[in-house]
């Protein structure tokens, strides 16, 4: 868990150009087991952007080093929230979708921030 903020937290950075903190982990799957001796891959992509917020989609994958056979170990989507210099929300660049597949994803991470949203608000 602490690998995907990691990588979640340095994809929003390299998108907003700005420190972040998190504020969500949405959600997290874990689909297989992780072996010791297995390599581990992590990637992360901002999926949404709001004015201070952003989501990022982690990847994990596992590799018997050994075998070669490579397996998706769990995916998780975490929020962050950008920060200026004196510690505040900054607000972020919007998120260019430039390909059908951009546009799905961002509209996927629209219906997941609605449903945190209505969360929030039942539970508050």
């Amino acid at each position: 868990m602490k690998m995907c903020d990691e990588a979640g937290a340095m994809a929003a950075m390299r998108y907003t150009q700005t420190s972040v903190v998190t504020v969500a982990v949405d959600s997290m799957s874990f689909l297989s087991p992780v072996h010791i001796g297995d390599m581990l891959t992590v990637t992360a992509e901002v999926t949404w952007v709001g004015r201070t917020s952003i989501e990022t989609r982690i990847t994990v994958t596992a590799e018997e080093v050994m075998s070669g056979k490579v397996s998706h170990t769990n995916t998780a989507y975490i929020v962050y929230v950008a920060l200026s210099r004196d510690g505040r929300p900054a607000t972020v660049p919007p998120l260019l979708c430039e390909t059908e597949e951009d546009l799905a994803r961002h509209q996927r991470a629209e219906a997941r921030r609605a449903l945190r949203l209505k969360m929030k608000e039942s539970s508050g």
